[in-house]
């Protein structure tokens, strides 16, 4: 509802969606866990540019690297609320450091998921 809201204000709000077609680190999680055991954790997203578009504001969609910069530049530059789907390969297995330094910025190093989630890299080894 917040893309809505800026249309009926006419802030140019930018929201990026990063698309993979699931909740990645619940995917990653069963796979690594459960042995590529996955459940409630993939699914068909929405059509984010004509949900953007029936709600008023701008949409694109992103499927190749050459297209980031053009598609990024009009959607920065083109002063209406704007929606831009970035379609990224479900594939890809992020790097756990990348993952456990932004939860311990959000968290900070003390909380409880943090201490539990530094025992992944040992299992991480046992695969």
């Amino acid at each position: 509802m917040e893309v809505v809201t800026a249309v009926n204000y006419n802030i140019p709000v930018k929201w990026f969606v990063l698309n993979n077609q699931s909740l990645g680190m619940i995917r990653d999680l069963q796979n690594i866990l459960f042995k590529s055991r996955v459940i409630a954790s993939e699914f068909v997203n929405p059509d984010f540019v004509k949900l953007a578009e029936s709600m008023g504001a701008a949409g694109y969609r992103i499927t190749a690297q050459e297209e980031v910069r053009p598609i990024v530049e009009e959607a920065m530059n083109n002063g209406r609320p704007t929606v831009v789907d970035v379609l990224i390969d479900g594939e890809e297995f992020p790097s756990f450091d990348a993952r456990a330094q932004a939860m311990s910025r959000a968290w900070g190093t003390n909380a409880p998921l943090f201490k539990k989630l530094r025992l992944l890299p040992t299992l991480l080894k046992r695969r």
